[in-house]
């Protein structure tokens, strides 16, 4: 009797040693996940069910846009200002082509407003557009129109973009960022510099070239 009651005694202890360690004891942690719930026939997440965790993005920004066309811009004049060399004012890395305007009397083009290119766009962006001037002294301000098609008067332009730019010599200037999407922008020149090209009588000619989109 002495000796089967040891053995329950000790079947007692390490029952209860068995338990404890069940309990209370260590072990390798597993770490837990939390999964989306599953449609238990597909095994896919129910319909309807997002997926993506991140969180959500505001309104998308417009994309970099591209020069598409330039066109002149002589709304006081006879609309001819060698527009069929508009183009040349493109930015395509060749520092010998651009843009120039007939050849004036006055620096400031008689009683003109001013005259320049029109640059559209493929899509309407907010960045700032860059211009060689390629003679001086200069006068030049920049405007925007976000309309189907550029305005033909300056009145339709809206405000200046940014203070108007001047110097003695040539140089880039960068106009300021359209407060909103622009589809099209003005480059427009109210005063020009003697250009080489031109006659005595007529010495004045402005001359925009490198045109691009910056940011």
């Amino acid at each position: 009797m002495l000796f089967v009651a040891v053995l329950l005694v000790v079947a007692l202890l390490v029952g209860g040693l068995l338990w404890f360690n069940l309990q209370y004891g260590g072990g390798d942690v597993v770490p837990t996940t939390t999964g989306l719930p599953t449609d238990p026939a597909t095994g896919a997440p129910p319909a309807g069910l997002a997926t993506d965790t991140t969180a959500p993005v505001g309104p998308a920004t417009p994309g970099a846009a591209r020069v598409v066309t330039i066109s002149t811009f002589d709304p006081d004049g006879d609309n001819e200002e060698n527009d069929a060399d508009a183009a040349l004012a493109s930015a395509d890395g060749n520092p010998n082509t651009s843009w120039a305007t007939v050849c004036y009397a006055s620096q400031y083009m008689g009683a003109k407003r001013g005259v320049g290119l029109v640059v559209s766009f493929d899509t309407a962006t907010q960045q700032a557009l860059a211009v060689d001037v390629i003679n001086a002294p200069y006068q030049l301000r920049f405007f925007a129109s976000d309309a189907a098609t550029p305005p033909a008067d300056l009145d339709g332009w809206g405000p200046e973009l940014g203070a108007k730019a001047f110097a003695s010599e040539p140089g880039i200037v960068t106009s300021a960022i359209p407060p909103v999407p622009a589809s099209h922008m003005l480059v427009l020149l109210n005063e020009i510099g003697q250009d080489d090209t031109c006659t005595e009588e007529n010495p004045y000619r402005g001359r925009l070239g490198e045109i691009t989109l910056v940011g």
